[in-house]
């Protein structure tokens, strides 16, 4: 299998089981869910996920992974809510707390920062088991 096909695949399999658990999770937190939420699941794991792939980042602290994960989805969440979500029938954060145009605010901020720490474990240990990444995970608290 050639090298960009194997990559294609791990992003594939990285995006579904992303749609699949983000899916999941907002059935279970709201009752319901929408497929644009699946898709914002996927990109998530995969960008999250990600943070810990480079020699730099694979010395960062895990809070700070975490910090960076919460940024990122927070920004794929805005985007998201400002093409999709206009008439806030996805989502509606206007009456929660320092929110922006009611698309993202700053209390699930910080739930986006707990769920990058999963995000960034799952996606790390589903490289190593399935994906021949060579060294095992490892995460540091300190610089």
């Amino acid at each position: 299998m050639t090298k960009i096909i194997k990559k294609a695949m791990q992003y594939f399999i990285l995006f579904c089981v992303g749609a699949v658990l983000y899916y999941l999770i907002e059935v279970v937190y709201r009752g319901y869910s929408f497929p644009s939420m699946a898709v914002l699941g996927g990109l998530s794991l995969i960008f999250v996920g990600a943070i810990n792939d480079t020699t730099f980042t694979m010395k960062m602290p895990i809070w700070l992974q975490m910090i960076i994960g919460g940024v990122i989805i927070t920004g794929l969440e805005l985007v998201c809510g400002l093409t999709m979500n206009q008439d806030y029938h996805i989502w509606d954060y206007r009456g929660v707390c320092c929110n922006f145009k009611g698309q993202i605010c700053l209390p699930f901020y910080f739930v986006w920062c707990g769920l990058s720490a999963v995000a960034i474990v799952l996606q790390d240990y589903m490289n190593y088991f399935f994906f021949d990444k060579k060294e095992k995970p490892h995460y540091y608290l300190w610089f």
